[in-house]
């Protein structure tokens, strides 16, 4: 028994097992009436260890449950005197657990916060929806609910040198005013973009700087001095931080301060921040002009010609992408900026333009850019499979580099770049060896004005060859 009298049981059996086949044979009828009378409910109990966070409907569902399975700390709080309890959180063992105790009729799983927002109940539900028992789902309130809420409130301590005002210390009306003022800026969530760093990677940079509000779970100690540290690096110095630490519970905290701030600060493990970007870029486009980039005499692929090659590798935000020769990086910070949730490798074998990579992608706060150094293929053997590629420069290899792309995915998309009559045969033939179809070869030619005296002249520069690909 646990501290509250409750029935401890011990979990069993090999959760590998298929749960519940479905019963489609007449001589299974009696088997699924019965497994019809059979209901799992999936409980949130909102913030906290306890039950405060959880809804009258749900702490009620639970109040009838024949047992209550959960997490130690989740389960405890959750179940009523005299109930059987399960300590487990992991969905393998709990199908299996409720597939081999049929006596169970009214089973809930008790999960912290809101059911739908980060929680482990999609995977449970990946579970069950092939059986023919009834999933019941009763969310709890979640961290961003609540923790906007707080901050609505004004229940939050100013530890910046460089805000005014001390939260719900305020002692003057122009203090408070400002406060509220601040407050009501976070307190609705309706425009939050929302991200995590709790057991997962997130371009947290990519989406702060897109976004004006942007909340994000925190997982470790380090993550708040980590990320601040980040920000400053990027120059991102006057972003507006809240930290929510322990929400919910009696020990709550919650911190205002700029990254500075934060730069040294350990934060417990449940925490959140919401981050404030005034300066947030709205726009859709991903383009950058050329004259923002550093890129001393190493080749760069001009804007345009960016432009069009981006666009024609279908970027999905969350897209794995190399950049094959990647120069300067100008095309890597396109590529980054469109799949924010993904991943770019820029693969450059140059030192110097290793050096200018770095240092723009810095300039772009590209935070999901790879800088890998050497010449493709060896250099791209320990990458992860690529969605897209775009290749800028070959070194020559370009028959190796096409072979070895399509044997880590054979349905990648490829665009090659090509200013010479060479290149565009030698690509065609790469491309039609390893069952690649060509999708399409623009020749793209671009004329820059050039003022002379009171007039403009179009200056044309070299035609570039873009070749699209894509497997058969």
């Amino acid at each position: 028994k646990n501290r509250y009298g409750n029935d401890r049981i011990s979990s069993e059996g090999n959760a590998e097992n298929e749960l519940w086949p479905v019963c489609n044979a007449a001589g299974d009828a009696a088997k699924a009436n019965d497994q019809i009378l059979r209901t799992i409910s999936i409980v949130g109990t909102g913030m906290s260890g306890e039950t405060s966070g959880m809804t009258v409907q749900g702490r009620e569902i639970c109040r009838n449950a024949d047992i209550i399975i959960g997490a130690e700390r989740i389960a405890d709080a959750a179940a009523f005197p005299g109930q059987k309890i399960l300590y487990e959180y992991r969905p393998g063992e709990i199908a299996e657990h409720i597939h081999r105790h049929d006596e169970y009729v009214n089973i809930v799983i008790v999960m912290s916060g809101d059911t739908g927002f980060f929680s482990g109940a999609k995977k449970l539900l990946e579970r069950f929806h092939r059986t023919g028992i009834k999933v019941n789902i009763y969310p709890g309130l979640s961290s961003l609910s609540y923790f906007t809420g707080r901050i609505g409130e004004g229940r939050w301590e100013n530890i910046s040198a460089s805000l005014h005002g001390r939260g719900a210390a305020a002692e003057n009306d122009d203090v408070f005013d400002r406060k509220m003022t601040v407050s009501l800026q976070a307190s609705s969530w309706e425009d939050v973009d929302i991200c995590s760093l709790h057991g997962r990677t997130c371009n947290l940079i990519g989406h702060v700087l897109k976004n004006e509000k942007v909340f994000c779970i925190l997982g470790r100690k380090e993550h708040i001095s980590g990320i601040s540290k980040k920000f400053l690096r990027y120059g991102m110095n006057d972003l507006l931080i809240f930290l929510g630490e322990r929400l919910g519970y009696p020990e709550e905290k919650i911190l205002l301060g700029r990254p500075a701030d934060f730069a040294e600060y350990e934060n417990d493990p449940l925490a959140v921040v919401l981050i404030i970007n005034a300066a947030a870029d709205h726009r859709t486009g991903t383009r950058i002009p050329d004259e923002f980039f550093v890129r001393d005499k190493v080749p760069m692929t001009k804007e345009e010609i960016r432009t069009i090659s981006v666009a024609k590798l279908d970027i999905s935000k969350d897209d794995i992408i190399y950049d094959v020769g990647a120069g300067s990086g100008s095309v890597t910070m396109e590529m980054a900026s469109a799949a924010i949730d993904g991943m770019v490798y820029a693969i450059e074998k140059n030192e110097t333009a290793l050096s200018l990579i770095e240092e723009n992608k810095g300039k772009c706060k590209c935070d999901n850019v790879v800088i890998v150094p050497g010449e493709a293929p060896c250099a791209m053997a320990d990458l992860p499979a690529p969605d897209a590629v775009f290749i800028g420069g070959s070194g020559g290899n370009l028959p190796d580099i096409v072979r070895d792309l399509k044997e880590k995915n054979p349905n990648v998309r490829l665009v090659i770049n090509a200013v010479t009559i060479e290149t565009i045969g030698l690509a065609m033939q790469a491309l039609k060896e390893e069952g690649f179809h060509i999708t399409g070869i623009s020749c793209v030619s671009v004329s820059r004005a050039k003022e002379v005296g009171e007039y403009h002249l179009m200056m044309g520069q070299n035609p570039v060859y873009i070749i699209t690909a894509e497997s058969d």
